[in-house]
């Protein structure tokens, strides 16, 4: 049997490349809802449950990651906002968005102080989540 080649398809020459999201979820349903969800916008999702997996993946997968999605109210490991400033310490320039259950969390003085670049309240819109995500991780990288 022969090597057989694939056509070049120019429509999927043309896609951009994936937009890497690293996701800090403890919430099973959320998690699993945007690890399906997100790749289908162009996302490709890396996920952790905990302040611990959330560095682990940045570290090994830095270049991947455009920005991050961290859920305020984790269970174990931290909240999010100590998840925020982990991260921060480790990659200064990434951007970070905030989500969270409880309207309250999205303090604008508290985003603001903590470096936060939105804050989406659940449940969450997807279409504005899709929205801010690409253009939060662009912002960056073209800033």
């Amino acid at each position: 049997m022969g090597l057989q080649q694939r056509p070049f398809n120019d429509a999927s020459a043309a896609q951009p490349p994936r937009l890497g999201v690293l996701l800090v979820e403890d919430n099973g349903a959320v998690s699993r809802f945007l690890q399906t969800l997100l790749p289908l916008h162009g996302f490709l999702v890396l996920t952790a449950g905990d302040r611990t997996q959330a560095l682990d993946l940045l570290r090994n997968y830095r270049t991947a990651i455009a920005v991050a999605l961290v859920d305020v109210r984790l269970g174990v490991g931290g909240d999010g906002f100590q998840v925020l400033a982990a991260l921060r310490r480790l990659q200064p320039r990434l951007p970070c968005c905030l989500m969270s259950g409880d309207p309250s969390d999205g303090d604008p003085a508290t985003l603001q102080a903590c470096g936060a670049s939105r804050f989406f309240g659940k449940p969450l819109n997807l279409t504005e989540l899709v929205e801010e995500l690409r253009r939060v991780a662009t912002e960056q990288a073209i800033g």
